[in-house]
């Protein structure tokens, strides 16, 4: 064998070794921007057990939160570029947000597209309009009637000013001429328990196994769906994208990982084949349930197109209308 052909494959095995072989060589650490405790955490220590026993290294989960996941992924996208860090992030603060502010490198420290690379989608939720036991309608055409019969006299629980149900509840109330006002809670259970609690009339919560408890045991009742099709299991509820005022309006939430920008295509590539291993495992399933959500695995090439036609889609639904979250 002569010196060049021994050369070539000298090369070949130090690339393999460098990028995906032996991948990782040391513990790997799992930003989450959020506190401990909540649904991003618990999705992210699901994964992060399966891939420590299936990797022979720690995945240390490390909560950062603030600025809707924004610090990690600041701190994210000034990390090692080897895919020893990552980092859990949700569509707020990587299609949402970048659709909202006008200058988000300056808000944020980073830019969602240039720094930071997609590497696996975790879970991905529609939202329900749910709607109190004592508002007087059942569906979402008797909803707008009585909003246009009793103007500003509606409300709606939020997860917080400038979230996803936030934003859909502006652009629905934009596109079909009705007026409601948004009471801001501290989180998803928060929203939903002051829409049982009557606190408030009507909430977007997220389609998860919580608010499917709570519309099987009627105790809200379900007008309107924000996903693209009908779902499955309640078929008789129809979507926003049904009524001509909000055409093809739809609307989800969704988790995923991230690594720096200039993260090697191998390396994308074995934390995207491994994640989505994650997902299939019995107990990842189990934990993710007990935080209400269904993972959603979904292929590298397809996930690093996915996020920019979110931002997109966010960019075009919410064009035309007057959000001022400053």
């Amino acid at each position: 064998m002569n010196e060049k052909i021994l050369g070539i494959l000298a090369a070949v095995i130090v690339t393999s070794s460098a990028y995906g072989a032996d991948f990782p060589t040391r513990p790997v650490t799992l930003m989450v921007g959020f506190p401990a405790g909540g649904a991003n955490d618990v999705m992210a220590r699901a994964v992060a057990d399966v891939l420590s026993e299936d990797w022979g290294q720690p995945v240390v989960v490390e909560n950062i939160p603030g600025a809707t996941g924004g610090v990690a992924l600041n701190r994210l996208s000034r990390a090692s570029a080897d895919g020893h860090t990552i980092a859990m992030a949700t569509a707020a603060i990587m299609a949402v947000r970048p659709a909202l502010t006008l200058d988000f490198e300056a808000e944020y420290g980073f830019d969602p597209t240039d720094d930071i690379a997609p590497v696996a989608l975790l879970s991905e939720q529609s939202f329900m309009l749910v709607a109190t036991k004592s508002l007087p309608v059942n569906t979402f055409e008797e909803l707008l009637d009585y909003a246009r019969e009793n103007p500003g006299q509606l409300n709606y629980s939020t997860t917080g000013e400038g979230g996803t149900p936030h934003l859909i509840g502006m652009i629905v109330d934009a596109e079909t001429g009705i007026e409601a006002q948004a009471i801001p809670y501290g989180g998803e259970m928060e929203a939903l328990t002051a829409v049982i609690g009557e606190e408030v009339q009507l909430g977007y919560s997220l389609y998860s196994r919580n608010i499917q408890a709570q519309i099987e045991s009627e105790t809200v009742k379900p007008l309107v769906a924000t996903a693209a099709q009908r779902l499955g299991d309640l078929p008789d509820v129809p979507i926003l994208a049904e009524y001509p005022d909000l055409d093809n309006f739809a609307a989800t939430t969704w988790f995923g990982i991230f690594a720096p920008a200039a993260t090697s295509p191998d390396i994308l590539a074995a934390l995207n084949d491994a994640i989505n291993e994650a997902l299939d495992d019995p107990r990842v399933i189990s934990r993710f349930e007990s935080a209400g959500f269904t993972p959603t695995p979904m292929a590298l090439a397809a996930f690093q197109d996915f996020v920019p036609a979110e931002r997109a889609r966010w960019q075009e639904s919410i064009s035309g209308l007057d959000i001022d979250f400053d």
